[in-house]
């Protein structure tokens, strides 16, 4: 027996501390849920860098210190805080990204995750967050490097690349992203996207009009909706939306949840997935599926548990990792499910 634990993350915040409120989240059939591979854009990676002169591959391990912005250790926004809330986090190294008025807004975070360990790739403490600009027309991985107190990070347009070398900037909202192994999964709408890091390349002449040097291209697109534009539809049907997307350890799955904007009713699904591709399995329903009394839930993730945080962001919030304010209290604990 499990628990799953829900956790609404704006900006990014860790908190921890005592339940305050008691709810329960209800069971619902999980067999209408499954994720078809809508495409492959493998080859078109391989035919694409062979086109593109400017493209040359590089292990994010190998990213040249110049590279990267260096970040500051602590909270940019230590209060307020009830008694018994700890948080912890860090802030970029410029006021705009600090403030939220670069133009950029943070949606998802993970840590590296594997079939054994979480917290480290290639032997070193990393973290990513994802964004989308104001329009939604460019999103974003920021790759944060934790191995010391000060942290380091390096933004990566998000992209797909065509067989003669063009990249055109993927116009996705970036609403949340996994880590697994060398696959970053972003989950959007009714779409998981996702990129190999082995894909990584960098521009030797910039990627015009976008202000990057480096590119991650979509490798394989997957789908809970009819076609892969197609939208989603949360709290009713088969065809629901992907708002978050988390690792469930406990059970070698995916869990996503569903924004409801005015309401609760939003969705927490299982989902499928191979541990050993580091991909959503297909073909197949999801695992459980549950409806949850929290209002504007934007996270959820599984904790071995009794009591879970949950954490709506004011609407005006245009929060960083650190920014600690942008969490309200609003807890609850919920019963376990299997």
């Amino acid at each position: 027996m499990v628990t799953v634990g829900v956790m609404v993350l704006a900006g990014t915040c860790t908190i921890s501390g005592t339940a305050h409120a008691s709810s329960t989240i209800a069971p619902i059939t999980a067999s209408g849920f499954k994720l078809t591979l809508d495409s492959s854009s493998t080859s078109d990676i391989s035919a694409g860098e062979a086109a593109n002169g400017s493209l040359n591959p590089v292990s994010l391990s190998s990213v040249p210190a110049g590279s990267f912005s260096s970040g500051k250790d602590g909270l940019c926004y230590p209060t307020p805080f009830n008694p018994g809330v700890s948080a912890d986090g860090y802030c970029w190294g410029n006021t705009a990204d600090d403030s939220g008025s670069a133009g950029w807004y943070p949606q998802g975070f993970s840590v590296p995750h594997s079939a054994a360990a979480d917290g480290a790739w290639g032997g070193r403490r990393w973290e990513v967050v994802s964004w989308h600009n104001g329009d939604n027309s460019v999103a974003k991985l920021r790759f944060v490097d934790r191995a010391s107190a000060t942290p380091r990070y390096v933004d990566v347009l998000l992209a797909t690349l065509a067989q003669d070398g063009t990249v055109t900037p993927l116009p996705i909202h970036a609403d949340s992203v996994v880590w697994y192994d060398n696959n970053l999964l972003i989950g959007t709408g009714g779409l998981v996207q996702v990129f190999r890091l082995g894909d990584l390349m960098h521009s030797s002449v910039g990627l015009a009009g976008t202000g990057f040097t480096y590119v991650l291209p979509r490798a394989y697109l997957y789908r809970t909706v009819a076609t892969a534009t197609s939208a989603c539809v949360p709290e009713t049907g088969n065809t629901p939306c992907l708002t978050s997307l988390s690792f469930d350890r406990a059970n070698g799955a995916l869990l996503s949840s569903e924004f409801r904007p005015d309401n609760a009713n939003g969705r927490i699904i299982r989902w499928s997935f191979d541990l050993s591709s580091g991909l959503p399995r297909t073909g197949t329903s999801a695992l459980g599926a549950w409806t949850t009394p929290v209002w504007k839930m934007q996270g959820v993730v599984n904790v071995n548990a009794p009591s879970t945080s949950a954490r709506p962001a004011p609407a005006a919030s245009t929060t960083d990792t650190g920014r600690a304010r942008a969490c309200t209290r609003a807890r609850l604990a919920v019963p376990r499910v299997s």
